[in-house]
């Protein structure tokens, strides 16, 4: 009998980060559907990092952390074979494998790995100094990881979640899960994407279906059934939901009237 959820053996190069996840909205995607010929994980690294640039110092003590050892408890990844099992791709994990790609293979001597290196300094360093401090710390990590020679992500235990047995809802319920609530261990930025996912679903669905029921219910009526219709794909209550609703719209508010005066 097939498991929703299986516990698998895997090398850390045998995985491909989501190009869609809590960091890198994009709400047209259908996680069933995923399929992507021209993937890169030199882009997706790319991408991670410049949304993580405000950020480095977290992204150092998760690189350092996993230096010391991958445990699956502490560092579970959730995977998702493509819809042509062809290709796993991680619903959540994106950064630990980051992590674990720069840890193995971050060499100056590879023209993709300089260019990312170049672009920290010269590009994302341009902001303040502490961004440039926190990557040298991650190189430092980075070098003495690789003078032990141990390799310890040829053979990490993660869960593979069967995708025939999984409906959509409960795809993006792995991959918001540990942003919906802040959880321990995240940043203030995940939370703040998923905020803005949140938001815009919410505003499209409404807008919607205000348009073809404003003559027939209120407000109240017309939000209380996009609630119903969305909140499992979020694994919270429709009162959580509801709050962070009334959360993101007003952290829309507040970006709308910063780039006014901006």
């Amino acid at each position: 009998m097939e498991q929703k959820f299986t516990i698998v053996e895997k090398k850390y190069n045998d995985l491909r980060m989501l190009p869609v996840n809590p960091r890198i909205p994009d709400l047209n995607i259908k996680l069933d559907k995923i399929y992507y010929d021209n993937y890169s994980i030199f882009v997706e690294i790319k991408k991670i990092l410049n949304l993580e640039r405000k950020n480095l110092e977290v992204l150092y003590e998760l690189i350092s952390s996993l230096s010391d050892r991958f445990t699956a408890s502490n560092d579970n990844i959730h995977i998702i074979s493509d819809d042509k099992e062809q290709n796993f791709y991680v619903l959540e994990g994106n950064r630990r494998l980051m992590c674990m790609y720069l840890l193995e293979e971050f060499s100056f001597n590879n023209s993709e790995w300089k260019e990312i290196n170049d672009y920290i300094v010269n590009e994302l360093g341009k902001e303040n100094s502490a961004l440039k401090d926190n990557w040298k710390k991650i190189l430092i990590c980075i070098n003495d990881y690789q003078k032990l020679n141990v390799h310890y992500f040829n053979n990490i235990s993660i869960t593979l979640v069967n995708r025939k047995l999984s409906t959509e809802e409960e795809l993006w319920q792995i991959v918001n899960n540990r942003h919906t609530a802040g959880s321990t261990g995240k940043s203030a930025f995940p939370r703040l994407l998923y905020l803005r996912r949140l938001g815009k679903e919410f505003s499209d669905l409404y807008k919607k279906s205000k348009e073809i029921n404003f003559q027939n219910k209120d407000i109240r009526q017309i939000k209380k059934e996009i609630l119903k219709k969305i909140h499992f794909k979020y694994d919270r209550t429709i009162e959580n939901l509801s709050n962070d609703i009334n959360k993101s719209l007003w952290c829309t508010w507040v970006i709308s009237k910063y780039k006014q005066i901006n």
